[in-house]
Formats: C-alpha cells, sequence, structure tokens
C-alpha cells in the first residue's frame, strides 16, 4: 500500500510542476515551455504512472482504493 501512495504522490508532484511551469511561461518562451512541458508529462507518464501499473496489476481493486486517486 506504501508504494502506491508513494507513487501516486510522486506523480501529483511532478504533474503540478509541468502545470506550474505553463502557467509561467511568458510570450517570448510559449514554444520552449510547451515542448519542455510536453517532455516532462510523457516522463511522468514513462516513469511514475508506469510504476503504479506494475504495483496495481494482480491486485485486489477493493483493497487499494483509497491509496491513489485519478
Amino acid at each position: 500500500r506504501e508504494r502506491v501512495v508513494k507513487a501516486s504522490r510522486d506523480i501529483t508532484i511532478n504533474s503540478k510542476k509541468v502545470i506550474f511551469q505553463v502557467h509561467r511561461m511568458s510570450k517570448d518562451d510559449i514554444e520552449e515551455v510547451l515542448k519542455k512541458a510536453e517532455k516532462d508529462i510523457v516522463a511522468v507518464t514513462e516513469q511514475y504512472v508506469a510504476r503504479l501499473i506494475k504495483e496495481l496489476a494482480g491486485t485486489d481493486f477493493w483493497k487499494l482504493r483509497r491509496a491513489y486517486s485519478p
């Protein structure tokens, strides 16, 4: 359960970093910021979401339903 909670927390933290990064962009660096944000969100998906999927594979959904949120 703790590994699922940790993976969920990591996803939330890194996703918020990408969101705040996009919020802080200016008119001069829109393309650069969006490319970096896209790269970062792909990294979050590949690293953290993949780890969460591995943890949840083969387990009882109801047992861990409060350990993570969509």
